[in-house]
């Protein structure tokens, strides 16, 4: 039976796991731990603080790609996000660093193309407006596809 989209999610807090120390990415150490940490002592401790019990978050790689695309682009280059895990936060620690989290690992990472964050915390929310940020919301907390279109019609995408 196929998960249901959970169009109730109306905010994830999407992070990144690689430290920088010896390009080593910890989401297996998060995981298994039940947490997620700011790899920085001095960056994003304000927006990690902000975070609250019971945010949806997600671990996530970002980089680009140019070949073996499931669409066409005429050979430009895309931002990919592939997503490693999805979870709850069970406690912010209030150190700007620290988050408990509840986590559940997909067994394949699941790959988004094209709206993108790179940076080490990024907060996505479901509004009106911004038809990308619930369409990744959807894509990533159910089994909802991400419709290619829906960017490939932009003008600096089109043929």
């Amino acid at each position: 039976m196929a998960e249901q989209i959970d169009k109730s999610v109306d905010l994830c807090w999407y992070v990144g796991a690689y430290t920088g120390d010896g390009d080593k990415h910890k989401e297996d150490e998060y995981i298994a731990n039940g947490e997620w940490v700011n790899g920085y002592e001095d960056k994003y401790l304000d927006i990690v603080n902000s975070v609250k019990v019971g945010d949806k978050i997600a671990i996530k790689s970002s980089y680009t790609q140019k070949n073996d695309l499931p669409f066409d682009v005429n050979g430009q280059t895309v931002s990919v996000m592939e997503i490693k895990a999805i979870g709850t936060v069970t406690e912010n620690v209030g150190d700007g660093r620290t988050l408990k989290v509840d986590w559940k690992k997909f067994d394949v990472p699941k790959k988004w193309y094209f709206y993108t964050g790179r940076i080490t915390i990024w907060k996505v929310e479901r509004t009106q407006n911004n038809e990308l940020a619930n369409a990744l919301l959807n894509f990533t907390f159910g089994n909802k596809e991400q419709d290619y279109n829906l960017f490939l019609n932009h003008n600096y995408w089109k043929n």
